[in-house]
């Protein structure tokens, strides 16, 4: 099965594009249609070894509207083309008005035009002007009589028969006045057909011109990656247009330019902008071995990447077309609006016809009948009926691309909105997933001694707290002790001999399993076990040297993130394999409602089934690898991570840049968007309520005024560009949270307002120095990576660029946060030599 996104021209309403679905999923071989009026794309998967491109094109055709598989460059070409077409016919309807109405005016004909002296010459030139106008505009009148004769009227035969009526009744009072009826020059309606096809003309092309700001989003994003790149090429960087790029060449990247593709640092470290595919503003710093994403823009150091992803393969491929599948789709809500559109046009029709009708029998002359029956048709035109829905829906998952937050289908982002209990994974998601040494206890005091022992043996572990403990021991700077005879006893810790004596290292279980008395540790212990942390005991023949406490750190924004879901009214909970106590401890720092600790996989989607089975309409955030049940069970699974495939196939809403408090911008956007679709579904339903009766002339019975078939046209057109100009809106809006950030008011040292950031972080003033330091000792690229590393874990260090063929690191830093001795320090540390 393929999937194919292409435009489909010729669509004037909802009910057009119920038209081409209906003819593509009558094709043998489609599995899958939808078409959008709003974007004017259909989204199609097919069996490529039963249809074609051209099987596809030709269905629509059939249906009286033509395909485009087209590049987006082209499509500004159509503008253009639509532009000078619209035009033609504005001026070309602008001076049959202003013929028709002059003596209205109060400006007099000569009498060898004027409509008493020769009323011939005066319809003539009426007829001259107005045949280009409908002869500009005969897609209307093909696609309108086809779905007429087809019973499947739409928004094409409703001006179709109206202008076809108004122009007909018109040259019948031609052929009068060409019969010597003088009189029938003031009943000529040439005007009103003309001026009606040509605000419908005018009024579809400002529509077209918002619709494309309403997709604006993607865009954006196609235009993020280079058009060049420097790549490396038998020795030397050369300059290659970025699609001749392949998987495992080596790119140079200078301050300030973008990333062609996806890949791994290999050289350099720098401060990463990701804003335009994360939505997070704040740099990131990358060194040796972080990944890159294509299209985000490299900050202030040069650096060197291999290449893991190009093409379709990049992330920034995959968002785009994610976007475009989003917008898209049609959201549940957009179903109301097509099922009455598909019945309105008919019944708008009916009501034409029957008003029309009444009023002949009231005895009003053709002239008065005729304008009624052409003022119901046009003012009931179903175009911001169907536009109601998309146009919000492109422009808000467009709003939250831009923020990093991925809309699967427009159905996820309606289920977002209504969203009232959201479901929390804890480990990945609540916290940092990492295990990190929090305290060292030592019964004698000696906690470097104690720290010492115990990683020497925990190096010769692979698991995820004895990797936690010599990392933080290399961070501290603690030489490594030869360890012998290392045994890992499942389930309790290690034992070996160091220095000539017996160590064991594991939970307190063990050492009282080998008759250690842990009197001396035992507070320490059970301090550890209630604030929910992990816990490496340590004794040494026998005796109780301490103990070590790690937890899993909660991240920044998981307090932020529950705060504003509950300001939103959202109830929270969280779901967890962890023991009862971790997961209490963990869950009142950051203030979640319901705790569901020691449960399975399985186990969390019995618990999402039970909330739903409750009435709850839940939301389940998870990194979307191993909680995959739980996010597809609920009604809306939010991914935190990286977009990757597995989050994206998992998931119906993905938070690319991994921050947990997008979490409720994402629900604000839905529930922003919902808000502007049934803004827009009522300002359609109201239009078209009031506007009939006013065509109708019910108001004109009461002594009201008979609205003219020009102004109906003009209203008409006013409402659909009304709608768009509604969704545009969302454009603009901001989340809670950032808003709050960027009106927040950071004050300095001596109490002033601070300079602050597009989200509220203080801009500081920075003291910026570049060293060059000599160093002795570095081997290979891990060499360069431990260097940039332990330079960069210094605050105030901007960026260090260790080359291990020179010999050379060169370091940018703020010389008021951290001095140059301190760096060389630093490099010291890692057991490499220091050259001034």
């Amino acid at each position: 099965m393929k999937n194919v996104i292409f435009n489909i021209d010729g669509m004037s309403c909802v009910v057009c594009s119920g038209s081409c679905k209906k003819a593509l999923l009558a094709l043998d071989g489609v599995k899958n249609a939808d078409v959008n009026f709003a974007s004017g794309k259909a989204v199609v998967e097919y069996d490529e070894s039963k249809l074609t491109e051209d099987d596809l094109a030709a269905a629509v055709a059939k249906a009286g509207y033509s395909a485009r598989f087209e590049k987006k460059e082209e499509g500004r070409k159509g503008l253009d083309k639509d532009l000078a077409v619209t035009l033609a016919r504005v001026v070309l309807a602008g001076a049959l008005l202003l013929w028709s109405m002059l003596p209205m005016l109060g400006v007099p004909y000569p009498s060898a035009i004027s409509p008493e002296g020769n009323p011939f010459v005066y319809a003539l030139v009426q007829i001259i002007l107005c045949v280009p106008v409908m002869a500009l505009s005969y897609n209307i009148y093909l696609r309108g009589y086809r779905n007429l004769f087809r019973l499947d009227p739409n928004m094409d035969t409703l001006v179709a028969v109206s202008t076809t009526a108004a122009f007909a009744y018109s040259v019948y009072g031609f052929v009068l006045i060409c019969g010597g009826d003088a009189h029938a020059a003031h009943q000529l309606y040439f005007e009103s057909a003309a001026v009606i096809l040509a605000l419908i003309s005018l009024g579809k092309y400002l529509e077209n011109r918002a619709l494309k700001k309403t997709g604006k989003a993607i865009e954006e994003l196609t235009k993020l990656a280079p058009d060049h790149a420097f790549v490396l090429r038998e020795g030397g960087f050369v300059r290659v247009p970025s699609s001749e790029v392949v998987k495992g060449d080596v790119v140079r990247v200078a301050a300030g330019e973008s990333f062609c593709a996806d890949g791994v640092i290999t050289k350099g470290a720098s401060a990463v902008q990701e804003s335009m595919i994360t939505g997070e503003s704040l740099p990131v710093d990358k060194t040796v071995g972080d990944k890159v994403i294509g299209g985000t823009v490299n900050g202030n150091g040069v650096v060197e990447f291999e290449v893991t992803g190009t093409g379709e393969e990049t992330m920034l491929s995959r968002i785009v077309t994610l976007v475009e599948n989003a917008q898209n789709s049609r959201a549940p809500i957009a179903k109301l609006a097509d099922k009455v559109a598909k019945v309105f046009v008919p019944a708008v029709m009916a009501i034409a016809v029957i008003a029309a009708v009444a009023w002949a029998i009231a005895g009003k002359d053709a002239a008065f009948v005729i304008k009624i029956f052409v003022s119901v048709l046009t003012i009931a035109c179903p175009c911001a009926l169907g536009l109601a829905t998309p146009t919000a829906i492109i422009t808000g998952s467009g709003c939250g691309a831009k923020l990093g937050i991925l809309f699967k289908n427009a159905e996820a982002l309606e289920r977002t909105a209504r969203v009232d209990t959201v479901v929390f994974d804890k480990t990945g998601t609540v916290t940092e997933g990492v295990p990190r040494v929090v305290k060292v206890y030592a019964a004698d005091g000696d906690e470097r001694a104690l720290l010492s022992v115990c990683a020497s043996v925990e190096r010769a572990s692979t698991h995820p707290l004895a990797k936690a403990v010599t990392d933080y021991a290399e961070e501290q700077g603690l030489a490594f002790l030869p360890a012998d005879g290392v045994k890992n006893l499942s389930g309790y810790g290690l034992t070996a001999e160091v220095g000539g004596k017996k160590i064991l290292c594991g939970k307190g279980a063990l050492l009282r399993m080998n008759g250690v008395d842990t009197a001396s540790i035992d507070g320490y212990l059970e301090e550890c076990y209630d604030s929910g942390s992990s816990v490496v005991a340590v004794a040494a023949d026998g005796k109780a040297l301490g103990c070590i406490a790690l937890a899993d750190g909660v991240k920044a924004s998981a307090r932020e993130t529950v705060e504003e879901l509950k300001k939103l009214g959202i109830k929270t909970v969280m779901l967890t394999g962890d023991n009862s106590k971790a997961a209490a401890y963990i869950a009142k720092q950051v203030g979640i409602d319901e705790v569901v600790s020691e449960v399975l996989p399985e186990g969390k989607t019995e618990k999402i089934k039970e909330l739903k089975k409750g009435g709850a309409r839940v939301a389940m955030v998870g990194d979307g690898i191993n909680d995959a049940p739980a996010l597809t069970e609920a009604d809306v699974g939010i991914a935190v991570g990286e977009g990757s495939d597995v989050a994206i196939e998992s998931a119906d809403v993905v938070l690319v840049g991994g921050n947990v408090a997008a979490v409720a911008d994402a629900i604000e956007i839905g529930r922003a968007t919902l808000r502007n679709v049934k803004e827009n579904l009522f300002w359609a339903f109201i239009y078209n309520v009031l506007g009939i009766p006013f065509a109708c002339g019910a108001f004109y019975a009461l002594g009201g005024l008979l609205l003219n078939p020009m102004i109906a046209g003009l209203a008409m057109s006013c409402s659909s560009v009304c709608v768009v100009l509604n969704a545009l809106r969302l454009s603009y809006f901001k989340p809670k949270r950032l808003k709050k950030a960027e009106k927040s008011e950071i004050m300095d040292k001596n109490g002033n307002a601070a300079e602050v950031c597009d989200i509220g972080c203080p801009l500081a003033k920075e003291n910026i120095m570049k060293a060059e330091i000599r160093v002795e000792g570095m081997m290979c690229a891990h060499c360069e990576a431990r260097v940039n590393k332990a330079v960069l874990a210094l605050d105030g260090v901007k960026s260090s660029s260790a080359s291990a063929a020179d010999g050379m690191a060169v370091v940018e830093y703020d010389a008021d946060k951290v001095t140059l001795q301190a760096i060389k320090d630093a490099i010291k540390a890692q057991d490499y030599e220091v050259k001034d």
